[in-house]
């Protein structure tokens, strides 16, 4: 199973979201745009393992640990990072920095390298992509606003890659 720690989003957000994204391809001259139900941000990328039940104790140890409110997040910024290959851009809104989830993130990345899983060593940028392989001939202009939303949970989320977007099911939900 390919597997990633998330928050999922509420509906407004997603649609929020979703409008920006639209816009973005409306300027674009190609691209493939992130559906609706997609929208996400990811805490921890595990990919592929079968060693569910671990993950999950781990996620219920980390939120046990990291918090006792819920998170507060604020949506902010966009920008893109080049595909690979030359296919084009990733297009995202990013996160105001924000410590709970910072610290939310290293406790997760801590019980889960403890339980013996090999994540990647990158420092973690919180962003939340639109589209991707997005090919532009002239200067893009977004106004995305800044969305806040508040959660008290976290998902286990499996990815199947499909064509042309992956599917996304939550296998489990976790309070903070």
């Amino acid at each position: 199973m390919r597997l990633f720690i998330a928050i999922d989003f509420n509906e407004e957000t997603k649609s929020a979201l979703f409008e920006t994204a639209t816009e973005l391809m409306r300027q674009a001259n190609a691209g493939r745009i992130v559906p609706l139900d997609n929208f996400h941000l990811t805490l921890v990328f595990l990919g592929e393992t079968e060693r569910l039940q671990q993950v999950q104790e781990a996620m219920t140890v980390a939120c046990r640990a990291a918090l006792t409110a819920p998170l507060q997040v604020r949506l902010r910024g966009i920008g893109s990072f080049p595909g690979h290959k030359g296919k084009g851009h990733t297009w995202w809104v990013g996160v105001e920095d924000n410590p709970a989830l910072t610290t939310l993130v290293a406790t997760l990345t801590e019980e889960l390298r403890a339980a013996g899983f090999a994540l990647e060593k990158r420092s973690y940028k919180p962003h939340i992509t639109l589209a991707r392989a997005v090919h532009t001939s002239r200067p893009i202009t977004l106004n995305h606003p800044e969305i806040d939303f508040t959660t008290s949970t976290i998902s286990l989320m499996r990815s199947t890659l499909k064509t042309p977007h992956p599917l996304y099911r939550e296998l489990s939900t976790y309070h903070l």
